[in-house]
This record gives C-alpha cells, sequence and structure tokens, in this order.
C-alpha cells in the first residue's frame, strides 16, 4: 500500500503484442471516477502507471493530469475485516473523507428479486455469525440498519476480488473502488495478481480490462455468471464473436474424419455440426451431448466432493476424462478441461508421499467415506499415483496453453507444477526399454518416461515455467514472484543433477576396454 490513503494496484497485462517490461502501478481515485486508464506521462517519464481520473472536478497535476485517489481495505476474512473498525466513521477518521466504496449504491432495489434475496440471507448470516441481538449493535459498525447491511452486502460482493497466495490459491476478499472501476473482458489484457507488478508496458490511454469470471469456461457458463454476480451481459469479441472469428476451443471438437480440423460442439438447440477444414458432420451428435451431459454433472458432484470425500472426487474425475476424451473434445473444451484441473489439484493433493517411513494421517471422516483404502502403499503403487498425477498436470497444461496467451499467470503455475512433478524422485522406476529388433511394430515412448529423460523433461519444463512466471508475476529483480524464484532454484539444481549423469556415462564410456583389432 502507498502512503496517505494511495494505493497501489497489481496489474499484470497479458496481451502479446505489447512490449513487456517490469513496472510498478501506483494508483488512487477520486469519488467522482467512472473509468481506470493509464497515465502517458507516467509511462513516458517515471515507467510508473499511474491513474487518471476522468472526473472534470479532480485536481489538476503539474503536469495536467488527474489523479486517482482512494483509500485500499484488504479484508482476508471477508466483509467482517473491513467493517469491524468502524465503517464509514472510521475512514472519515482516517482518510478525511469517507470511502468510495460506501457511495456504492446497491444493483437491484427490489426485495422480491432473486438477487436481493441472495444479498438478505449473506446480511443474516453475518449478523449470526457476528453475534448481534441488536440494531444498536450493528450501529457500532458504521451501518444503521438491516436494509443499510444488505446494501453493504450487494456493494461487497460486486465490488471485490480475489487475494491469493503467490500459487494463486485463493486466501480472501479485497475491497477495492478503483479496482472495481476496471471493466470485464472475457479476453482481458490484465490479471490481477499479487505482489503488485505489471509485466508489460500498456500503450498510452489503453483501457485495462479484466476479467471477473474464469476465463476458460464456455460462452453460456461466463455469460450466467456475469448475469448473476455483476448484473450485465458481456458483449466482448469472445462472446459477440464476429462471423470470421476462429473456433472458440472451450467449445470444439476433433473432426471425426480426422482430418486435423475441428467442429464445434453440438448444442441441444442446434445438433447439426460439421468440421471447419473437410465440411465433414458429426453423425452420433447424441453421444456427444451425453458425454457432456454426463460430464459436466460428475464436475459439479466432484466439486461438491473434493473436500468432505476426495477420493470420491478422484474417482468421479478419473473415470469421466476418457469418457469425454473418447467423445472428441480437445484439450481445452468444457467442462474436460474443468475435469482435468479439478483432477490433478487432488492429485497432486493427496499424492502420497515417496518415503516409506513417512505414515498419512486421515481424517476420520475421510477414513468413513474410504473405507476400503489402506493408509500403507508400496513404492510401485507411489510410483503409479506419481504417474498419474504427472499425465493429470500435462492434461491441464496443455488445455491452458491453448486458452490463455503466453505469460498468464495461470499458465506459469500450471507448468511449474508439472515440472515439479516430474523432478521428483522415482520411488520405483521401470526399467529402461531394451531397443526393438528391426522389422516389429515399434512402440509409442511410455509417459512419462523414466531415468534421465524424467529429468531432461522435468528441467525444460521447468525453464518453461519460469520464462512464463517472469511475464506473469514481473522479471526484474522480482524474477517471477516467489514461485518463479523457487522454480529457478529447482531447474539449476536439476540442471547440476543431469551435468553429473552426462560425466557419469561418458567416463563410463572412456573407461570401457577397446576391442583388439585382428590382423
Amino acid at each position: 500500500m502507498g502512503t496517505d490513503g494511495e494505493s497501489t494496484l497489481a496489474l499484470i497485462a497479458s496481451r502479446k503484442d505489447i512490449v513487456r517490461t517490469a513496472l510498478v502501478l501506483e494508483v488512487a481515485l477520486c469519488d467522482d471516477a467512472q473509468l481506470a486508464r493509464l497515465c502517458t506521462t507516467a509511462i513516458r517519464r517515471a515507467k510508473v502507471l499511474t491513474g487518471l481520473c476522468t472526473s472534470k472536478n479532480a485536481p489538476r497535476l503539474r503536469d495536467g493530469h488527474r489523479p486517482i485517489r482512494a483509500p485500499y481495505l484488504v479484508t482476508p476474512f471477508g466483509v467482517l475485516e473491513g467493517f469491524s473498525g468502524g465503517g464509514k466513521n472510521a475512514d472519515v477518521k482516517a482518510y478525511g473523507y469517507e470511502s468510495p466504496f460506501f457511495d456504492r449504491t446497491s444493483l437491484n432495489k427490489d426485495p422480491n428479486s432473486r438477487e436481493s434475496q441472495v444479498y438478505t440471507q449473506l446480511a443474516h448470516a453475518i449478523v449470526r455469525f457476528i453475534g448481534l441481538n441488536s440494531p444498536q449493535e450493528l450501529a457500532e459498525y458504521g451501518i444503521d440498519s438491516a436494509a443499510a447491511l444488505v446494501d453493504v452486502v450487494s456493494r461487497f460482493t460486486t465490488n471485490t476480488f480475489t487475494i491469493s497466495t503467490p500459487t494463486l490459491t485463493p486466501l480472501g476478499a479485497c475491497v477495492s473502488p478503483l479496482v472495481a472501476l476496471i471493466n470485464h473482458s472475457c479476453d482481458p489484457n490484465a490479471v490481477v495478481v499479487f505482489p503488485r507488478v505489471a509485466s508489460k508496458d500498456q500503450e498510452p490511454l489503453m483501457h485495462i480490462l479484466t476479467a471477473y469470471v474464469d476465463t476458460t469456461l464456455p460462452r453460456d457458463g461466463r455469460q450466467k455468471m456475469l448475469r448473476e454476480t455483476y448484473h450485465f451481459t458481456c458483449r466482448c469479441q469472445l462472446c459477440a464473436p464476429p462471423p470470421d472469428s476462429p473456433l472458440d476451443l472451450r467449445e470444439a471438437m476433433f473432426c471425426p474424419k480426422k482430418c486435423g480440423g475441428m467442429c464445434p460442439i453440438p448444442t441441444e438447440e442446434n445438433s447439426l455440426t460439421r468440421c471447419t477444414k473437410c465440411k465433414s458432420p458429426v453423425k452420433d451428435t447424441d453421444a456427444v451431448l451425453d458425454a457432456i451431459r454426463v460430464g459436466q454433472e460428475a464436475l459439479d458432484k466432484a466439486e461438491t466432493l473434493q473436500f468432505s470425500n476426495p477420493q470420491k472426487s478422484i474417482q468421479l474425475t478419473t473415470k469421466l476424462i476418457p469418457i469425454l476424451t473418447s467423445a472428441g473434445l480437445v484439450p481445452a473444451a468444457h467442462p474436460l478441461l474443468a475435469l482435468c484441473r479439478l483432477n490433478t489439484s487432488l492429485l497432486i493433493t493427496h499424492l502420497p508421499s515417496t518415503d516409506p517411513s513417512t505414515e498419512e494421517i486421515r481424517s476420520p471422516e475421510i477414513q468413513e467415506a474410504s473405507p476400503g483404502v489402506s493408509q500403507a502403499v508400496t513404492p510401485k503403487e507411489v510410483q503409479e499415483a506419481l504417474d498419474d498425477a504427472i499425465r493429470a498436470a500435462t492434461r491441464s497444461s496443455t488445455g491452458l496453453s491453448h486458452l490463455l496467451v503466453e505469460g498468464h499467470p495461470v499458465r506459469g503455475i500450471a507448468f511449474a507444477e508439472l515440472g515439479k512433478l516430474l523432478s521428483v524422485d522415482e520411488p520405483a522406476p521401470e526399467p529402461r526399454p531394451q531397443s526393438q529388433p528391426l522389422g516389429m511394430h515399434i512402440k509409442p515412448p511410455v509417459y512419462p518416461p523414466s531415468g534421465p529423460q524424467r529429468l531432461q523433461l522435468a528441467y525444460e519444463t521447468l525453464v518453461r515455467a519460469r520464462n512464463e512466471l517472469m511475464i506473469g508475476f514481473g522479471g526484474g529483480k522480482n524474477e517471477g514472484g516467489e514461485v518463479g524464484r523457487k522454480v529457478r532454484q529447482q531447474a539449476v539444481d536439476l540442471e547440476k543433477e543431469l551435468d553429473v549423469w552426462k560425466t557419469g556415462v561418458r567416463n563410463a564410456i572412456q573407461d570401457q576396454p577397446r576391442p583388439i583389432a585382428r590382423k
């Protein structure tokens, strides 16, 4: 955070057509500001992105620009953290004026609307959680009525964004009026991450666009979330593409004739679909629709069970992934990619230890949900679990790389996870296959590989991950953030290990006796 009420915002630009450089984005906001833009003077001179205020009433700086000012409120434990200090009164005392957050109006005043009912339920839950019994106790938080609390919940739900760890694991919510001014696009040019850093130069006066929802979801899923949470319909180029736009891989399948082209996934409203390359129709559309329907149902159930019964969630995702793959869905299609990502997360979280002296301790709830699962595992079982996690991480990173631009933080984290899995010591490595005689059918290589080939692949994956993290989390002194620095160190260690192995092989070859030439 900056001083004197000035805030610092983390924006990661992710467009490939903009020159990349590590920048720090210093921003502030006035009460009448309507749009976040970039200051040309800051870009040219200070190499710092400064927010421009669009209000005519804002005071001007020496260079003629109007600064954007606002307090910055972080609430890691939800709305309570933000108002436990006194709400409006605390803002006036700390900053000399009320936070623009309290000036925001709720989006729907109709008490019978679905949104108002949801906000009312959340407000009741907050009151019960705090343990309030009267309006006087509520007034201590700067809120004078139940209706005012519902309004606060509405503003909070609509204008907050997620605070995450360096690995993008959600921690809580952040309230920032400035960030709330950043417009949405399903094809954004910025990503909000922590710590604060921008990874690309932005063009002067270019609008900053970020995504309010998961952009790996298909159009209907994104639109549904945006309408229910933010109450608008997105009309970006991804949601309303021009006629000559390429096929959206979120809703694509491979050509049934295997020509190398792809087809739009059939829908209930339009089951007729053809390959965009050879124009061959998809004949068995009912089978594709059934696979997608079952896959979505399994995804919903697996997400519900991922904490209470992770083994069941793993079984569901593991079973449905090959079904959707055999139906012809591309790696980035929904719900295949979502199932792969959840499956990867679960397999990594519940990966058994490679140390035989380590015993896994499970909660009574998990033991009751999986009574037949033995706690003791053999090295071969650990090897199989590790290989399964590597294959799952490969599927996830492949799908993400088809949708997200180079340097997107989610892509960088996915490649880092894959590289780390590949670098784990194998508890029961497979023996190296012997060379096959000429004339025999050549079998495809086994994935993941074993031995030195595995280490080489791990090194290459970690190098790729670091390059992406240097974009997504900033280069220079930041070195790709906390994850980027760890990935770099791991890549250096692997490089040394590979050098030792190569040196050993070279010495072994030199020590072999040379055949005596016959006269």
